[in-house]
C-alpha cells in the first residue's frame, strides 16, 4: 500500500505539472490572440483609409 500511496503521489505531481503548463500555454495563446486582434483590426482600419485614397 506504502508503494501505491508513493506512486499516486508521483502521478498527482506529474498531474499538476502538466496542469500547470496547460494552463501557461493558454494563458500565453489568449494573451496572443487578444493582441493579435487588435493589431488585424488597426491593420483593417489602415488599409481602408489607404483604398479610400485611390478610390478618391
Amino acid at each position: 500500500k506504502g508503494c501505491r500511496l508513493e506512486t499516486l503521489e508521483d502521478e498527482n505531481e506529474r498531474f499538476q505539472e502538466t496542469i500547470d503548463y496547460l494552463t501557461h500555454q493558454i494563458e500565453l495563446f489568449n494573451r496572443f490572440s487578444q493582441q493579435s486582434s487588435v493589431d488585424i483590426r488597426s491593420l483593417d482600419d489602415n488599409n481602408h483609409g489607404l483604398i479610400s485614397e485611390f478610390v478618391s
